[in-house]
């Protein structure tokens, strides 16, 4: 990714929850070519208040970088625009950092099987007979106790 590339991609903060990704694009498309809008979501799809914004021309980037800089966004809120950073994973240095930790992960322990009187094989020791039936015989102790 080139400096050009990074230059050409904007990064907008403060935006409302509600916010679409329509309307983002609506509030920068006045000042050249969007190639991209994308608004940031949660995990459970929620508006995080922040998004992206890439243009075709550098130029058009820096205009609307300087314009739209703490513009006001209803009545109490004014967004943030700043240059974008590059992606890790878009750098040779980043790559090799991301394979060197993914090496360095240590690998899953395989899973045991566990297998009954009779052979069959089962997932845990709470599906065994006989681990229900000496749960049984507690519980019915104690409730004899009591009555």
């Amino acid at each position: 990714m080139t400096s050009q590339t990074i230059r050409k991609r904007l990064f907008v903060s403060g935006l409302p929850y509600n916010f679409t990704e329509g309307q983002l694009l609506r509030l920068f498309v006045g000042y050249g070519r969007v190639l991209d809008a994308r608004i940031i979501i949660s995990r459970w799809g929620k508006s995080r208040g922040m998004g992206y914004v890439e243009f075709e021309n550098e130029e058009e980037a820096i205009k609307a970088k300087t314009e739209m800089h703490n513009k006001k966004i209803g009545e109490d809120r004014s967004i943030i625009v700043d240059y974008a950073k590059p992606d890790p994973l878009d750098t040779p240095e980043g790559k090799k950092r991301y394979q060197e930790a993914v090496a360095r992960k240590p690998k899953r322990k395989e899973r045991r099987d566990f297998t009954d009187a009779y052979g069959h094989i089962r997932d845990s020791v709470f599906k065994q007979r006989k681990f229900g039936a000496r749960v049984g015989k507690k519980l019915a102790r104690k409730t004899k106790k009591r009555n």
